[in-house]
């Protein structure tokens, strides 16, 4: 079977946010101008406090895990977890919208997701800033020769004779929008399941290379904001190889999604997902107040392949189904498993080579 395109693991870089509203005239995506241009005066450079993971299916269901690296104030480790489903609308150059095709066949997430408060878009998402001079540490892109860069970035990848600094050689890449995202939270760790301000955030997608991505962004209550607050950031995301596990049979990356909507013997709703993506699995579950959320790896031998899982990370004193989905042998598309106190189906499982 030939690899699902949108079956995706995505490790965030760093993040930079930009204050809200962003003032008129100012370059969107911002951080490609740093440190030389920074008009606003803002920080540099960007920064990453977690350890945030993405797994993305071939249906478009996600999980989002922020781990933080260090323990906060108040003794939490767990920055933002959320899972639900994403939806992408195409960027052609000339600037119209089209909804993508490849998204067309994804599941609807209208039907489970109801997100009453959606964000205003960020004013200059789809803005195309020709031959941007960037710091190729920053972005961790190659300055020597086009070979990391993608045709969407049209990267010139020499140095400047007019640096300001020659300490700093930078390189010279076109930004071109290519896709504006829009992610549905279905379980937010930040919000009650019955919360009429469950978040939706949306950003806009700029290619650097074939594995590095540009988002920028908006969202509602970002962790360290207000509650309710409207903040627009700036994040690098690199993704990571899709690898096979060895299990005694030939070879092959697999994708489970388990899904769990059920109520308690008081009556209370409970949404959880689990997905496990070729080397990782990340799962969450929501009751009420409660929250539970783990991280898995499929931590690697010798021989690449071979190995061990382990638990990198867990908060919350409910069952996750994580061990199940690294199983996939036992499992069938649409088989429906009572497990630790749920009923949980498991609504995707590809595998290919």
């Amino acid at each position: 079977m030939a690899p699902p395109q949108r079956a995706n693991i995505s490790q965030r870089a760093w993040i930079y946010h930009l204050p809200p509203p962003i003032p008129r005239g100012t370059p969107v995506p911002y951080t490609p101008g740093l440190p030389e241009h920074n008009p606003l005066g803002l920080d540099y450079p960007p920064s990453e406090p977690t350890s945030t993971i993405v797994l993305t299916s071939p249906a478009a269901c996600f999980v989002d895990v922020r781990i933080l690296k260090t323990v906060d104030l108040n003794g939490k480790r767990l920055e933002w977890a959320f899972a639900g489903w994403s939806e992408g609308v195409d960027l052609p150059v000339d600037g119209a919208e089209q909804r993508s095709q490849e998204n067309e066949d994804a599941r609807s997430p209208s039907a489970l997701v109801q997100s009453p408060s959606k964000p205003t878009p960020l004013g200059l998402t789809t803005f195309n800033r020709n031959k941007v001079r960037i710091d190729p540490q920053l972005f961790g892109i190659s300055n020597h020769g086009r070979d990391n860069v993608s045709q969407a970035t049209t990267a010139v990848a020499s140095p400047s004779s007019q640096d300001s600094n020659p300490q700093l050689p930078l390189s010279t890449l076109t930004l071109r929008p290519t896709k504006r995202m829009t992610w549905h939270h279905y379980i937010d760790s930040r919000h009650r399941i019955d919360s009429p301000s469950i978040p939706t955030d949306t950003g806009v997608i700029y290619p650097l290379n074939d594995t590095k991505t540009l988002e920028t962004g908006s969202a509602i209550s970002f962790p360290g904001f207000p509650e309710g607050q409207h903040t627009n950031y700036e994040e690098l995301w690199d993704d990571v190889e899709i690898y096979a596990i060895n299990d005694g049979r030939p070879k092959r990356k697999v994708c489970v999604v388990l899904r769990t909507e059920d109520v308690t013997p008081y009556g209370d709703p409970v949404r959880g997902i689990v997905i496990r993506l070729g080397q990782f699995v990340q799962g969450i579950l929501r009751k009420k107040d409660s929250v539970t959320v783990e991280r898995w790896e499929f931590i690697k031998g010798e021989n690449r392949a071979e190995g061990t899982w382990k638990r990198t990370f867990r908060i919350g004193s409910e069952g996750l189904p994580c061990a199940a989905a690294q199983r996939e042998r036992d499992l069938e598309q649409g088989m429906k498993l009572d497990m630790l106190g749920y009923e949980w189906e498991v609504e995707e499982l590809v595998e290919w080579v």
